[in-house]
């Protein structure tokens, strides 16, 4: 299981980077994919459009599951299945005038649908997210831009994970997918 995980996300890394030697005279437009999420199950991939020297506005989806992370599965309880789809629609803000690349600084809106099943019970609701977000864009080339990040938000949900009655002791099943909101990644993405 865990060598097909990493087949993909080498099949994934490849299939970006696989256009460094196209040249691309403005980098305007950056689509990508976070190859650091799958080390926690979150796989997405973005698309970023400059509007100013100093501006892009974002859109980015993903799917997150702890059973799927390439660190911590084994640690999931078996019996537990915990996932949910989310989107992302932000600006970022680079202080330097040279967008997209640099040092950023971003917000976004965080809308997601979250599922936790027991085993015996399931439960699902959406939620609403305010992200913010730090990271650094590094240029490679004319095409490839490597870009670590840090986001940290909050999302509040709609209505109550319930009926879930298994063992549930320390609240993972109750308060998956909403409250206060870290991730870090790294996004490896093609400019054009």
């Amino acid at each position: 299981m865990q060598r097909s995980r990493l087949c993909t996300v080498g099949v994934l890394l490849a299939f970006v980077v696989s256009p460094v030697f196209a040249q691309f005279e403005d980098r305007d437009t950056l689509i990508g994919i976070d190859v650091g999420g799958p080390v926690f199950g979150i796989y997405s991939g973005s698309f970023e459009q400059v509007l100013l020297d100093d501006v892009s506005i974002f859109v980015r989806g993903g799917y997150e599951n702890p059973e799927y992370s390439l660190w911590f599965a084994e640690s999931i309880n078996e019996a537990w299945d915990l996932w949910s789809i989310e989107g992302q629609i932000g600006a970022n803000y680079y202080p330097q005038n040279l967008a997209p690349e640099g040092l950023f600084a971003g917000i976004a809106l965080r809308p997601a649908y979250v599922y936790a099943s027991d085993g015996d019970d399931e439960a699902d609701t959406y939620t609403l997210g305010f992200m913010t977000q730090l990271g650094y864009r590094l240029v490679l080339g004319d095409s490839v831009v490597i870009g670590p990040y840090g986001r940290f938000g909050y999302a509040w949900r709609f209505n109550e994970l319930t009926g879930l009655d298994g063992d549930d002791s320390d609240g993972t099943l109750a308060n998956y997918g909403f409250g206060f909101l870290i991730r870090a990644g790294i996004d490896v993405s093609i400019a054009f």
